[in-house]
């Protein structure tokens, strides 16, 4: 199966955010997508934040909206204590699903810093990175697949 993670702090999620799955699904042929709110971000400061379960139902509400392939919310980040790493959260998964195909899937901004990220060698591992511009445009240009599983 291919799976898709999806993370951020989706305060709130919005119709970019839903853009960027369905182009994702449509362009790597993705089975399942998991939308993951973060819990406590590591480089934000979190007193705006809506409350994680606040920002776990704002998902499941987008998520309903998505036909293309079955997406789902995952409280694995909101549940944890501490600050909330990507490689902890892609070690998990990998875990849990290891005979899958994941994807790291992150607007560009994000990308141009995951090297930079705690553990990045573990995020790499777990994972196919896979960035797009956030655009504001109809359609995006082909999903790049950054950095794969060494």
């Amino acid at each position: 199966m291919r799976i898709g993670i999806y993370g951020g702090t989706f305060n709130p999620i919005h119709t970019a955010h839903v853009h960027l799955v369905r182009e994702f699904i449509k362009r790597l042929s993705l089975d399942r997508v998991i939308l993951i709110p973060t819990g406590t971000p590591p480089h934000k400061a979190t007193h705006q934040l809506a409350s994680g379960a606040d920002r776990i139902e704002m998902c499941r509400l987008a998520a309903a909206d998505i036909a293309e392939c079955p997406v789902t919310v995952s409280d694995i980040e909101v549940l944890r204590t501490g600050k909330s790493y990507t490689a902890d959260t892609m070690t998990e998964l990998k875990a849990q699903y290891p005979d899958d195909e994941l994807f790291l899937l992150m607007g560009e901004d994000m990308f141009c810093t995951v090297e930079k990220w705690y553990h990045p060698e573990r995020i790499f591992a777990a994972a196919e990175i896979c960035a797009a511009p956030r655009d504001s445009g109809d359609t995006l240009p082909n999903a790049c697949h950054a950095r794969g599983k060494k």
